[in-house]
């Protein structure tokens, strides 16, 4: 009788621990088809001197399309291994037709005897600004689709670093 108890304790102990990690197994694959259906796409846009929107040794404007959106290069000339040189108060971003969704952060990495701004908006209209630390990542609270680097008191090189 007592063996009989021993093999039922056993048997009731493993059904228990199979029920268990069956509930793991499909919690698991259920969590993965939520992340498949409802996860936050993310990719980043890398400006580099391969993606520059202009080859002019004056300044000028341009417009780019890199990685799934247009963007808008106001006061720019070509920098040598370098993404663009913004005159002062020049700016690029993408453009209001050209929106990001929900911009999570941004790093820009530059030179400059003045400062750079970083504006973000959702309209491409009405935008806030701070004024950034090259190589330092910017995380946005608001999710924006539009942003804008400008150079103030100065000309600035965005490089890739």
């Amino acid at each position: 009788m007592k063996k009989q108890t021993m093999n039922l304790k056993k048997i009731a102990v493993f059904l228990t621990s199979l029920l268990f990690l069956s509930g793991l197994f499909l919690n698991s694959v259920r969590q993965k088809d939520v992340d498949q259906t409802h996860g936050e796409a993310s990719y980043v846009i890398d400006m580099t001197k391969d993606n520059a929107p202009t080859s002019a040794n004056y300044y000028t404007n341009a417009e780019n399309t890199i990685r799934y959106s247009t963007f808008e290069y106001i006061g720019v000339k070509a920098s040598p291994n370098n993404h663009v040189e913004l005159k002062e108060t020049g700016y690029f971003g993408n453009k209001n037709n050209s929106q990001i969704t929900s911009i999570t952060s941004i790093k820009a990495n530059f030179t400059t005897l003045g400062s750079l701004t970083l504006a973000t908006s959702f309209d491409g209209i009405n935008y806030t600004q701070t004024t950034i630390t090259s190589g330092v990542t910017n995380y946005t609270s608001s999710l924006p689709y539009h942003f804008r680097l400008t150079a103030n008191s100065g000309a600035a090189t965005i490089i890739r670093g």
